[in-house]
């Protein structure tokens, strides 16, 4: 354990504050067992050592680890944690969960043992915490680990803080809210634009040239290394997973016709839904259902995108994306981290059974939601909305 407790504190000495994402102050730190689940890359780990960091500055009773550590190649998590209580250790936070077998056994044995110790774990977005081998929902909270929002690319890139707005706040306030944030940033629509190459994951700041195709290699190791280890799927399902994932790609929005899909790729009807469904789950497509009851067994989503607008761009080969499927997976991206978001058969999205929303370039027209209550036309290149017209910049300061 010597070992660990060193990568640890060399971890946390190395970790900076000058960026934190949103979800710091949100996520319940101080329960008994919380579960952070998000994409590869969105930035977990790094939120949990700077939590660690700003509350427990040279503990020796914090540990972080990596579960995919050479460690637990000997080692169990369950003796990890015996010998962390017994040298005084009363935080215990684990990182990549999913690469080690029967985590959620050991961790409700955790949790049963040390009434003291406080667990954080976290793992890849197709992880489901109620769904292990040991339940943990009566026992764990979850949160959710979002890519970056526009007003979070704004921060990391230029150092612009701003305010964070409700739902309402755009609906019913929208000009009051365009103008705080206008005075602070000055140029919404550059920064929008900006955002759709490479405002999504952190790492952009590290090489913003090289990063679509980081972006390849990060979504090549979801397919072939957390998909495998979440699933239990075998090479040849790794293969038609990333031939599944071509194909979208280049059709998105795209209603899919399942029956054309199970023959282009020789699956069966039910293996298509369930490898989109893997890739739903693991925040590499986002996918619209009819009603709120979701992704069930053998559900067949209305429409698909992919999860983000950097993803559209990373995955484009030698095509230019459509600005109009740019728009709508940004948006479907951000409002999507904090409502519920259904098919509409008559507008591009139905939120939270209430709202629907048409959305479109600075010519869009009305016409396509007369009549309809609560319904609005949310364009880009316009900094202003009037009415029920909105600019769609602003659903990137939710949070």
């Amino acid at each position: 354990m010597e070992t660990l407790m060193n990568t640890s504190r060399q971890l946390l000495n190395d970790t900076d504050m000058v960026f934190v994402r949103y979800a710091i102050n949100q996520v319940r730190w101080d329960q008994r067992l919380t579960g952070i689940t998000g994409a590869r890359g969105v930035g977990k780990s790094t939120m949990m050592l700077q939590y660690l960091k700003q509350n427990f500055p040279d503990s020796n009773e914090v540990l972080y680890a990596s579960l995919d550590d050479l460690y637990f190649s000997g080692n169990t998590l369950l003796s990890l944690a015996d010998n962390f209580v017994m040298h005084g250790g009363t935080h215990l936070f684990l990182d990549e969960v999913h690469k080690y077998p029967g985590w959620s056994r050991e961790i409700k044995n955790i949790y049963d043992r040390y009434r003291k110790l406080t667990v954080v774990f976290s793992g890849s977005s197709a992880l489901d915490i109620y769904k292990g081998e040991a339940d943990l929902s009566r026992r764990a909270l979850h949160f959710h680990l979002n890519g970056m929002s526009l007003r979070e690319y704004i921060h990391l890139f230029y150092g612009l803080e701003t305010p964070v707005l409700s739902l309402n706040d755009i609906l019913n306030h929208g000009t009051k809210s365009a103008d705080a944030i206008i005075n602070a940033i000055k140029f919404p629509l550059k920064y929008l634009h900006e955002y759709y190459h490479l405002g999504v994951y952190p790492f952009a700041k590290e090489d913003e040239k090289g990063y679509h195709r980081r972006l390849l290699s990060t979504v090549n190791q979801v397919i072939e290394t957390d998909l495998p280890a979440l699933f239990g799927v075998d090479y040849q399902a790794v293969v038609a997973l990333r031939k599944l994932l071509t194909i979208i790609a280049g059709l998105v929005p795209f209603k899919p016709n399942i029956a054309d899909l199970s023959r282009e790729m020789g699956l069966s009807r039910e293996t298509v839904v369930r490898y989109i469904q893997f890739l739903v789950k693991a925040d590499i497509l986002s996918a619209l259902y009819s009603n709120s009851g979701g992704m069930g067994q053998l559900s067949k989503p209305e429409k698909i995108y992919l999860n983000n607008p950097n993803l559209i761009f990373a995955l484009a080969a030698f095509s230019t994306p459509e600005i109009g499927t740019i728009r709508e997976t940004f948006f479907m991206h951000q409002i999507s981290a904090k409502h519920q978001v259904n098919y509409s058969p008559i507008s591009d999205f139905y939120v939270d059974e209430k709202f629907t929303f048409e959305i479109g370039g600075k010519p869009k027209k009305r016409s396509q939601i007369t009549g309809i209550k609560n319904a609005y036309v949310v364009k880009d290149d316009i900094e202003y909305g009037f009415g029920n017209i909105i600019p769609l910049w602003l659903f990137g300061f939710m949070y």
